[in-house]
């Protein structure tokens, strides 16, 4: 039977506010930030911050090149 290694937390999509200290825990131990930085590229879109959505974005760009067509799909 299949068991994750790290423990999952579902959460609703309108629920921007018990996400967030979740995505910031996450991106200072998650072994591949890449999965973090997308998760906080959403949150900050469903939230508004279409700012702080594009800054995430420009950091995982610089970070990682060959992610920039997935934020470019969800930036439009």
């Amino acid at each position: 039977m299949w068991a994750p290694r790290t423990p999952s937390i579902l959460l609703g999509l309108g629920d921007t506010a018990a996400a967030a200290p979740l995505l910031r825990r996450a991106r200072a131990t998650m072994p591949d930030e890449r999965i973090a930085l997308r998760a906080q590229f959403l949150l900050d879109l469903a939230r508004g911050d279409r700012p702080g959505a594009l800054a995430v974005a420009d950091s995982a760009r610089s970070r990682y090149p060959r992610e920039e067509s997935w934020y470019v799909s969800y930036s439009q």
